[in-house]
């Protein structure tokens, strides 16, 4: 927002601003310059009425709509609100914009009205970025959005996410250029989003100068290349205020979702990879961590304070005890087997049903049938009529079960009940009490 001025081609900070706007993104090759009695507007709307926005006249849209029609006021009311609940917690929210120095200020809560740069680079972009997507909610929108992540905090990344994602019956088709790896993550929680990755392909042209070559592919779930394409490395990453820990990819994914939840009905706004984290341990692997070995690495030097959350493995209850001893209330044993038995029957059912056509039988349960026992075999075994009849019946002879008798590939499994866990109403018992653990250390956390 805020270039450099050339001073030999203009003393008007807008118009020196707006000579690169229009160069770069709108005309292209041809490279004559704008003359004064060219409006932004004008500039901005090219064909098909794509339109670009920069925030340089934030001012003017903000004052013509409290000035102008009720309807237009009603829209400034409506979109305070909605920055209110979307990255203020719910602090009454004021746009004002000053004529004598051409700026907005803005006012939270009861702290006092300061002009909007004061709040930071990343919140202005934050509020330039849901602009459009709040003013076009009812009509189809293209949103192209440059490298985000230029000013966004991760955590601030994952509130853009959050707000472009939220209203998934809408018509918004949203395309952003990114190096940041915190959008790689919604290639696994989300199921409606794409990530593909631009290379430079090698020549083999032998001559003196050639033209470029690039490869745009679509990068597959969990693709670990993508971050080394990026040059991302575990040492360029922050934790947040706090850490939940975790076994695996779909514990994270089911606990965060359970977690934010619970969080929007307790009224916190508290963000993801800002106020806390989740972080994977892998299982085992935390008998290399300090925990439970004076000469294992170092957990406090690496990240904040945290709750560990293990499955019930059988077989398993000296390490149980000795993490216990260590963590005290931080750490937190399952009362089920695995996340995955943490699922309401309903939410089981519907995810089998997804999965088969309309005719396939299934037999009653209750959670307390497969509370402790390995769900992808319980499944096989006691829900299907008849496995053999199963879309998913397999050379293995199982349909649901893998060879250790878990869910068999668990991530997609786990995006599918993600799509039927909406509400808290959707939650079994054992997992509102796991969420409400975590929600009373991520707020305990962040006071």
């Amino acid at each position: 927002m805020r270039l450099g001025v050339d001073q030999s081609r203009s003393s008007d900070n807008k118009f020196a601003y707006f000579d690169r706007t229009w160069m770069d993104y709108v005309k292209g090759r041809n490279k004559q310059s704008h003359i004064q009695e060219e409006t932004i507007e004008n500039a901005r709307k090219q064909n098909s009425g794509s339109t670009i926005i920069t925030g340089l006249d934030f001012y003017d849209v903000l004052t013509d709509r409290l000035l102008g029609s009720l309807q237009d006021r009603e829209f400034i009311r409506e979109y305070q609100e909605y920055l209110s609940q979307t990255f203020f917690q719910n602090a009454p929210v004021a746009l004002i914009p000053r004529r004598d120095h051409d700026t907005v200020n803005i006012k939270v809560g009861n702290e006092k009205e300061r002009p909007v740069q004061s709040l930071g680079d990343g919140l202005q972009q934050l509020i330039i970025l849901t602009l459009p997507i709040f003013e076009h909610r009812d009509t189809p929108l293209f949103l192209f959005i440059e490298e985000p992540d230029l000013f966004l905090h991760p955590g601030y990344q994952r509130v853009l996410i959050d707000a472009i994602l939220n209203e998934p019956d809408r018509q918004l088709y949203v395309f952003v250029t990114t190096h940041s790896s915190q959008f790689l993550d919604i290639t696994i929680s989300e199921n409606d989003c794409s990530i593909f990755r631009c290379s430079k392909l090698v020549s083999v042209d032998d001559g003196l100068e050639h033209d470029p070559r690039f490869f745009v592919d679509n990068a597959s779930s969990g693709d670990y290349e993508l971050l080394k394409h990026l040059g991302v490395r575990p040492s360029s990453v922050m934790f947040s205020n706090c850490t939940i820990w975790v076994e695996g990819i779909t514990d994270r994914l089911y606990f965060s979702k359970y977690v934010e939840l619970l969080l929007k009905k307790q009224g916190f706004n508290y963000i993801e990879n800002l106020h806390y984290s989740f972080v994977e341990y892998g299982g085992g692997n935390i008998t290399h961590w300090s925990f439970l070995d004076e000469d294992g690495i170092d957990v406090e030097r690496l990240c904040a304070k945290l709750i560990l959350i293990s499955d019930k493995d059988e077989g398993k209850d000296d390490r149980h005890d000795k993490l216990a001893e260590k963590l005290g209330d931080r750490f937190v044993r399952l009362k089920v087997r695995e996340s995955e038995n943490l699922l309401t029957p309903s939410v089981i059912e519907a995810v089998i049903r997804s999965y088969e056509d309309d005719g396939i039988e299934l037999k009653p349960f209750k959670q307390s049938d497969y509370a402790t026992r390995y769900l992808g075999r319980f499944i096989d075994k006691h829900i299907l009529v008849d496995m053999t009849t199963s879309k998913r019946y397999g050379k293995l002879g199982t349909s649901y079960e893998d060879k250790s008798g878990t869910i068999k590939a668990k991530v997609p499994f786990c995006r599918k009940a993600l799509c039927e866990i909406n509400t808290l109403n959707d939650m079994s018992s054992d997992a509102y009490e796991l969420a409400s653990k975590i929600c009373d250390f991520i707020a305990a956390e962040n006071q």
